[in-house]
């Protein structure tokens, strides 16, 4: 904030009401109050005033509006419009929900609607009005020296601070344009950064799709490999333990058929009982 000079807010009331060019009355005057707050939404609400001079005056309203923010005030009785800017900002009441403003017109003039106002608005408006007027020049016949008029500091206030108002309008114009172009093309630059954090999410995604496919295939070919040697090894061992189990059974036949020590058959029973005979 420190960058824009607009933004300070005065200490008091009173020391900004204090630079007045022109009596402040206490009225309460119902306006129509308008513009953007703080957060760029724009707003108008039905409020009122609580003092009013011919440059400006305090109202009330509900909404966050910033130093140096333009509003517009709307007098529904009169029809008279005008606009102005915010040049302080007060804090709101405990436990109330809206605060006042001190706005100043760009262009002073009695919007409010005073019927009666005093002497000095009168005086403050023709010497704004006359600043456009083409000075007068004397006759030809009169040789006389042009008259100095003289010097109305109050009025030469009004006219710079008329002047003040209006180039900060136009500061505040050309800043909210670069505002918004700033806030656009951040905006499409993070839209970008999207973009492109999606594209390559989505390819790490496809990589390790792939790579988990590969990895599944490979554990697949492992085990399979694993499952035939295994196989193959059971199935030599059953092989193995087969062929040695017939051949002992094979050597105990062998063994069966022999006679006890003399290496020939053994004869049976019914053979020895045939030899007594």
């Amino acid at each position: 904030m420190g960058q824009f000079p607009f933004l300070k807010r005065p200490g008091s009331r009173d020391e900004t009401m204090g630079r007045r060019r022109s009596t402040r009355l206490e009225v309460v005057v119902p306006v129509i109050l308008s513009g953007r707050d703080a957060s760029g939404s724009p707003f108008r609400e039905e409020t009122e005033t609580s003092t009013v001079n011919l440059h400006g005056g305090r109202v009330k309203t509900r909404h966050q509006v910033l130093v140096g923010m333009q509003v517009g005030i709307d007098n529904p009785r009169t029809g008279a419009a005008e606009k102005a800017i915010c040049v302080r900002v007060e804090d709101p009441a405990p436990g109330q929900v809206f605060r006042y403003i001190s706005v100043q017109l760009i262009n002073p003039g009695n919007v409010w609607g005073i019927e009666t106002p005093p002497a000095d608005w009168g005086q403050v408006a023709a010497a704004l009005g006359a600043r456009a007027a083409p000075p007068s020049r004397p006759a030809a016949s009169v040789a006389a020296p042009p008259a100095t008029p003289p010097i109305d500091l109050d009025v030469r206030f009004a006219q710079f601070e008329q002047r003040a108002a209006e180039v900060m309008e136009s500061a505040l114009q050309i800043m909210r344009k670069q505002t918004e172009q700033i806030v656009a093309n951040a905006l499409e630059q993070f839209r970008q950064h999207l973009d492109q954090a999606a594209a390559m999410e989505e390819t790490a995604f496809d990589q390790r799709v792939e790579k988990g496919f590969a990895d599944l295939e490979a554990a697949l070919k492992t085990f399979r490999e694993d499952l035939e040697d295994e196989l193959t090894a059971r199935r030599e061992q059953a092989v193995a333990a087969a062929e040695q189990m017939l051949r002992a059974r094979f050597a105990a036949m062998v063994s069966a058929t022999r006679a006890p020590g003399t290496g020939v058959p053994a004869s049976s029973p019914t053979d020895a009982a045939t030899k007594k005979k």
